[in-house]
């Protein structure tokens, strides 16, 4: 290439006609942005998704959210890994390339990319686990309240070891259901 030549197309193509590793570089931070941006609306809908939840009456639609929230958090479990992988192998090939050319203006570009790339990756892995932490708790909460409702005459320490103990609502109630139904035979066969 001579001097002439604009620096664009010095980084597009190498002398032997194949893309420069800038050229590359930048088409992978452009793969890493369109990979955040569908983690980010990952999240948005694992949002509404949680939103959706915790308004599910029946068994069957909580399964489904469940369902829809594990597949959400699955993909963006990918993303995320994929964005770390990606930014690892860039990090290793710009390192070789500093050897190469020390101090250099496209050196400079990569490093200040590399950092941005990586606090918006940062960013949504942080995002991610607010959603994560925030689903658990708001499940929690909901435990709660239907262990307050089946058994108001157990303390809160009691209902929290029945729940840490894998005592599920359903299984309180299928029993307490049984025991009911144990006292009204053993009432008719007292008549």
């Amino acid at each position: 290439t001579d001097s002439q030549t604009p620096a664009v197309h010095r980084f597009a193509k190498g002398s032997n006609g194949k893309p420069t590793f800038m050229r590359e570089f930048f088409e992978s931070i452009g793969k890493i942005q369109a990979i955040l941006n569908q983690g980010r609306a990952n999240i948005k809908l694992m949002e509404s998704v949680l939103e959706e939840s915790l308004q599910a009456t029946t068994q069957d639609k909580q399964k489904e959210v469940s369902g829809q929230l594990r597949t959400l958090a699955d993909d963006t479990k990918s993303h995320l890994q994929f964005i770390k992988d990606t930014l690892q192998q860039l990090s290793t090939r710009s390192e070789e390339e500093e050897r190469c050319l020390p101090n250099s203006a496209e050196g400079r570009i990569r490093v200040n990319m590399q950092q941005a790339v990586a606090k918006k990756h940062q960013q949504l892995l942080v995002d991610f686990q607010k959603v994560q932490l925030e689903h658990k708790q708001s499940l929690e909460r909901r435990q709660t309240q239907e262990m307050e409702i089946l058994m108001p005459d157990a303390t809160p320490e009691e209902r929290a070891d029945m729940m840490e103990a894998g005592d599920s609502t359903q299984l309180i109630f299928a029993q307490r259901m049984a025991g009911a139904h144990a006292l009204l035979l053993d009432e008719v066969q007292q008549i």
